[in-house]
């Protein structure tokens, strides 16, 4: 039975692109059994298929060309095993990951949904909300530049366990009651996001108690936003 077959019958043979055989080659993962000297071309053998298929299911499971290369070079029992439940652990991360942006879009996409079927636009109401954890940032904001260098200052100083991207909402600014009296609506004191996830208490972690607030829905950009503070006074 035939036993040396060229890259592109071994490719097929295996079910894995030509160039990715090249490649792996190249790197020193996975070598044919022959070159011919004069023509350069590689052969390969069936003994090879095993091998390629212990590297094709560890791509499948996440594990990195360099953790194989260093699997094969050491081939041991206990070092395989270590690198699967490392592995496991990276992939329950990512899990995590993907569930938190699952939550993200659901979030987002509801409040985009409630925003479209609002009826009462530019009407006050009132509204309870229970206690809620923010990332609270002090500093004046009056112009359209300190807005957005207060947004960059604020997702930088954010952890990254609070999965906070400027763009995805729940950002609010603070103003002085003295500047409520005095009617600048526009001068912020603070810049603050409300927190879905549980942060250790720190400088800027505030607890805004239950409470019911007067509220407003608008549509527009947050510079309009000025316009609607006296209707809730």
């Amino acid at each position: 039975m035939k036993n040396r077959f060229t890259i592109g019958e071994f490719s097929r043979l295996a079910i894995i692109p030509a160039k990715t055989l090249r490649y792996y080659d190249e790197i020193g993962l996975f070598k044919p059994v022959e070159v011919d000297s004069g023509t350069g071309y590689r052969y390969y053998s069936l003994e090879q298929l095993e091998p390629l298929d212990m590297i094709k299911y560890l791509r499948f499971l996440g594990v990195s060309l360099a953790e194989i290369q260093e699997h094969f070079r050491r081939r041991q029992i206990h070092g395989f095993l270590q690198l699967l439940k490392n592995q496991e652990a990276e992939t329950e991360r990512e899990i995590r990951r993907l569930r938190a942006k699952q939550k993200c879009f659901q979030k987002r996409v509801s409040e985009i949904e409630e925003a479209l079927s609002l009826d009462k636009v530019g009407i006050p109401f009132i509204k309870s909300f229970s206690a809620r954890r923010i990332f609270r940032v002090e500093g004046t904001i009056q112009t359209r530049s300190e807005i957005e260098f207060s947004l960059r200052k604020l997702a930088k100083l954010v952890p990254k366990e609070a999965d906070f991207y400027i763009g995805m909402g729940k950002v609010g600014f603070v103003f002085s009651y003295d500047d409520l009296v005095h009617r600048r609506f526009g001068h912020y004191s603070a810049i603050y996001v409300i927190l879905d996830e549980d942060l250790k208490d720190s400088q800027y972690v505030h607890l805004l108690p239950e409470k019911e607030c007067a509220c407003i829905f608008y549509r527009g950009s947050f510079v309009e936003s000025v316009k609607y503070y006296p209707p809730l006074l």
